[in-house]
């Protein structure tokens, strides 16, 4: 088993989820 996802590229994946929903949010509200 490989593994796939390291731990800068989770915190990656985060940050931009994060910065998503902010920009979701300041959208709708």
């Amino acid at each position: 088993m490989k593994q796939s996802l390291k731990l800068t590229d989770i915190t990656a994946l985060g940050f931009m989820l994060f910065a998503f929903v902010l920009g979701a949010g300041n959208i709708i509200f």
